[in-house]
């Protein structure tokens, strides 16, 4: 129940620095830098693993982070009886 509500707070607070999120990913991305090697490679080949840099994005990511927390703290409810 506690990860449930921990999730759901990691989206909100995702939707709501989504214009923060963006800009440093933006800032990332046009940088240049690598974590790891041959990281702009993958980026290449798996485009969905690129760091978002739009805030809709961003935004968007943060909805299904608190629709799932909302899926999860409903399930426990309903199907666990030790809350």
């Amino acid at each position: 129940m506690i990860v449930d509500i921990l999730i759901i707070v990691l989206g909100l607070a995702a939707i709501f620095r989504a214009d923060a999120i963006a800009r440093r990913s933006r800032k990332f991305v046009d940088s240049g830098k690598e974590l790891y090697f041959e990281q702009r490679r993958s980026w290449e080949a798996y485009p969905w693993t690129r760091p978002p840099t739009e805030p809709g994005r961003v935004k968007r990511v943060g909805w299904v982070f608190v629709a799932i927390g909302c899926f999860l703290l409903l399930n426990s409810a309903l199907f666990d009886w030790s809350l």
